[in-house]
């Protein structure tokens, strides 16, 4: 077993190739790394990369047995919810499925504008289109702008009584779509979370300077 900060120097730099539009290889090593470490977030990320690539299949498995795992976490729940929903693997959708899960979800996270856009589209999959509209429109009030633009197509095709269809395409959008890292304003990656990769390397590298020179009961302090 490497060391901790090993472990986590080896996801930094799996994140750093994410970023990179690197997805076949980052892909790999958030697997090798879930194999080894067993953390939900290296099996989410291999499932986000596989996306990326197209290969819905693979997603669809690691979600669906991630979702069966920790149905209590609201990012996997929304990305299950969404793959029900909008595969173009027409076994993989479950309209009503989809809408049960990311409904369940909703009374505690009204405002998260990517379970609404969920529910918009798991309503599209039943053929409720009002509904999908009007759960597209309230999560197209509260997205960020960069996602504005694909938040409007999706009400445009519901207007058409057109159900969503995920692409590999729309995915590597959203990843070039960024959050602020919490630390310097910089951009993230998505499996980075709030904190970019500089910062990451950094808050890593200070860590390991003060177990250096601390005692293990001072750093449970």
């Amino acid at each position: 077993m490497l060391p901790e900060h090993d472990e986590s120097t080896w996801r930094i730099s799996a994140c750093e190739l994410f970023e990179l539009e690197r997805y076949d290889i980052a892909m790999f090593e958030f697997y090798l790394l879930a194999q080894q470490f067993s953390q939900t977030k290296d099996w989410y990320s291999t499932g986000f990369c596989a996306l990326a690539l197209g290969r819905f299949d693979k997603s669809f498995e690691l979600f669906s047995t991630l979702w069966n795992e920790n149905p209590h976490i609201l990012k996997i729940s929304t990305m299950n919810a969404l793959l029900l929903a909008t595969s173009p693997i027409a076994h993989h959708r479950n309209g009503k499925k989809s809408l049960e899960i990311s409904l369940s979800k909703l009374k505690t996270n009204e405002h998260n504008w990517e379970l609404l856009s969920v529910i918009a589209a798991a309503y599209a999959e039943v053929g409720d289109f009002p509904s999908a509209i009007e759960f597209a429109r309230l999560a197209l009030k509260k997205c960020p702008a960069s996602s504005g633009e694909q938040n409007q197509r999706r009400i445009c095709q519901y207007q058409q009584s057109r159900p969503a269809r995920l692409t590999a395409a729309q995915v590597r959008r959203q990843i070039r779509s960024k959050g602020s890292c919490n630390r310097c304003g910089g951009n993230t990656s998505i499996s980075l979370g709030p904190l970019c990769t500089r910062c990451q390397r950094l808050s890593l590298h200070n860590l390991t300077n003060v177990a250096t020179h601390s005692s293990s009961s001072e750093l449970e302090k």
